[in-house]
């Protein structure tokens, strides 16, 4: 008899930055794998970055939502997908001048 062989997994996510505006956005991410069995995850660094799904297997596309920003200060948040990183970059309001 024979063990049934773990699959050997590879990944990739694409495209690995974003960058917004200060109002509220939506992107997504295309996820490939070598096989339809390799499963992955996702997690949002920051709860204004709020992804569609918490994983899947095989190659997908996923969205996620990107709240408003508003403060002044630019933000940076990341989604983990597998064990790729895609960064998503915020732009902060814009200060009003007299």
């Amino acid at each position: 008899s024979q063990d049934a062989g773990v699959e050997d997994c590879g990944y990739g996510a694409t495209p690995t930055v974003f960058s917004f505006s200060a109002a509220s956005g939506s992107g997504k991410v295309s996820v490939t794998t070598s096989g339809a069995g390799c499963a992955w995850d996702v997690a949002s660094s920051q709860s204004w970055l709020v992804p569609a799904v918490t994983g899947g297997s095989g190659a997908a596309t996923f969205s996620f939502a990107v709240k408003p920003n508003n403060g002044i200060t630019n933000r940076q948040a990341t989604l983990t997908v597998g064990p790729w990183v895609v960064t998503v970059f915020q732009s902060g309001k814009a200060r009003r001048t007299k």
